[in-house]
């Protein structure tokens, strides 16, 4: 009689790009960054980020288009230079001479 072994599965950590960059004020560091990997750093929906980069220049788009008018989908990656570019033009600054005293 064979006896089987069952292996348990690792437990996920967290990605450590994200943890890097959570360090690093926000900006992803690394090749490609995902838009799920922007809401864990950026602490926005998957709706913001998707709608913020479906038309950006620079944004890697896979698309799969299904048949009989069925929806198909989307996968983004994002270099990081193109979601720092982003990021900073959605950043609203403080106008200068309004500090707090």
């Amino acid at each position: 009689m064979k006896s089987s072994t069952v292996m348990e599965q690792p437990k996920r950590t967290p990605h450590l790009k994200a943890k890097h960059a959570a360090k690093n004020g926000g900006r992803p560091g690394g090749k490609l960054v995902s838009p799920s990997m922007l809401c864990r750093i950026w602490g926005l929906s998957k709706h913001v980020i998707n709608s913020w980069f479906e038309n950006e220049p620079g944004v890697i788009v896979w698309e799969r288009k299904l048949r009989g008018g069925n929806r198909g989908n989307k996968t983004y990656r994002i270099p990081p230079e193109v979601a720092e570019r982003v990021r900073l033009r959605h950043t609203i600054a403080e106008p200068p001479g309004d500090e707090a005293a």
